[in-house]
């Protein structure tokens, strides 16, 4: 609890930032945001606070707005790459 007070998160994400840099790494990159998720909304915002761009990349079916048909393509992907 006491880490969530004082926001510590965010004090190792700046020194891993740092780290990383330090080593030549000038990309970092959180993962995903869920904008239709109020029950992300805490972590949307955690992610955010660090000034980053949002990059939405062709193919992320996770956000398709009906349930069947992200099961459909995900399922189509996957099958695809089965037979690669």
């Amino acid at each position: 609890q006491q880490g969530r007070t004082m926001r510590a998160s965010y004090a190792l994400v700046n020194y891993l930032v740092e780290y990383l840099q330090q080593h030549g790494i000038t990309e970092f990159d959180f993962g995903g945001l869920d904008p239709r998720s109020s029950a992300a909304a805490g972590v949307n915002q955690f992610k955010r606070g660090f000034g980053g761009e949002l990059i939405e990349y062709l193919g992320e079916w996770e956000w398709a707005s009906q349930s069947w048909l992200r099961y459909a393509l995900n399922l189509a992907v996957w099958y695809r790459g089965s037979q690669l």
